[in-house]
C-alpha cells in the first residue's frame, strides 16, 4: 500500500487548478491527474463496503476514462482492503506507480465543499486551496462555452466557496496550506517552493518547465479550455476584471460577495 499522504488541490473553478494541478504533477514524486470524482464510486455506508462493487463503479465512471486511471482490480482485491480509504489508496497507488511516481492526489475544484469528507477518509492528507480574485473567475467562465455568464450566480458561488474552503481549513490546521493565484502567476518559482515546503518535498525546476508536457496531461477535449493552464504563467491574467467587467457587473458582483473579496485582501470599489 502507497503509504504518502494524498495530496488535494480544490479551488472554485477557474482560479487555476489545473494550472497548479500541471505544476505539481511535473514533480517527479507526485502523480496528480486530471478531475476525478472518485468519491462517487463509495457505498454508502461503511458498513455496506463492497470492494468489488466499488472497483467496477470506480472503472466505469466516466470521469476515470476521462483521467486515464487505469487499474489492476484482482490485484487489488488480493489485498483485502478493509474500506474506502484503503481501497482508493491502493488504486491510486497502484496507478501512481505506473506513472515512475511514489505518491499520488487528487485536483478536482468541486472537492473545496467535500474537505471534511476526505478528511475522514484519508487523516493524513494535505489541502492546497488556490483562491483567484473572484471577479477575475467570472471573466474566465465568462469566455468558456460551458461557464455561466450570470453574475450574482458566479458571485455567490465564489463567496461560498472561498470561505467554505477557508474554514475548513481552520479546522485542518497544519493539513491545509492557502495559495494565491496571484502569487503563483506573479512568483511561481517562490509559491511552488512554499507548497513542496508545506508536502515536505523538494523543489523541483521540472515543476516551471509543465508547459512541456501539459497537453500529454490534460484529455484532449479539454484542452480548448485550458490554453492558459498549458502555457506558462501570464501577469495579464491577473486583475483583468477592471477591464473586462462592466461598471454594472462589478458593483453587482461586490454587492453580493464583498464581504468575501475583503476576507481575502481583495480591492474593493
Amino acid at each position: 500500500m502507497n503509504g504518502e499522504p494524498p495530496v488535494f488541490v480544490v479551488g472554485a473553478q477557474r482560479s487555476g487548478t489545473t494550472m497548479l494541478r500541471l505544476m505539481l504533477n511535473a514533480h517527479s514524486r507526485l502523480a496528480i491527474p486530471f478531475e476525478l470524482d472518485f468519491l462517487a464510486a463509495m457505498d454508502e455506508h461503511e458498513d455496506d463496503f463492497d470492494a468489488s462493487r466499488v472497483l467496477r463503479r470506480l472503472a466505469e465512471h466516466p470521469w476515470t476514462k476521462r483521467a486515464q486511471i487505469d487499474f489492476d482490480e484482482q490485484e487489488i482485491l488480493k489485498k483485502h482492503p478493509r474500506g474506502h480509504s484503503e481501497l482508493f489508496r491502493e488504486v491510486f497507488g497502484q496507478w501512481a506507480a505506473t506513472q515512475g511516481k511514489t505518491r499520488w492526489g487528487n485536483k478536482t475544484p468541486t472537492y473545496v465543499t467535500e474537505m471534511d469528507r476526505l478528511f475522514q477518509l484519508f487523516p493524513d492528507s494535505q489541502f492546497i486551496h488556490i483562491v483567484r480574485d473572484g471577479r477575475d473567475v467570472a471573466v474566465s467562465l465568462a469566455s468558456v462555452s460551458w461557464g455561466s455568464k450570470h453574475i450574482p450566480s458566479v458571485a455567490a458561488d465564489w463567496r461560498w466557496k472561498t470561505t467554505l474552503g477557508r474554514k475548513m481549513g481552520n479546522i485542518l490546521g497544519r493539513n491545509y496550506l492557502e495559495v494565491r493565484y496571484e502569487s503563483l502567476v506573479a512568483g511561481p518559482r517562490e509559491t511552488l517552493e512554499g507548497i513542496c515546503d508545506f508536502l515536505g518535498i523538494p523543489y523541483e525546476d521540472n515543476m516551471l518547465s509543465y508547459p512541456n508536457t501539459a497537453a500529454d496531461a490534460l484529455p484532449n477535449d479539454s484542452l480548448q479550455w485550458h490554453q492558459s493552464s498549458i502555457s506558462p504563467p501570464d501577469i495579464r491574467k491577473i486583475g483583468m476584471w477592471n477591464n473586462e467587467m462592466s461598471y454594472a457587473d462589478k458593483y453587482i458582483f461586490e454587492d453580493v460577495a464583498g464581504d468575501a473579496l475583503a476576507l481575502f485582501g481583495y480591492e474593493r470599489l
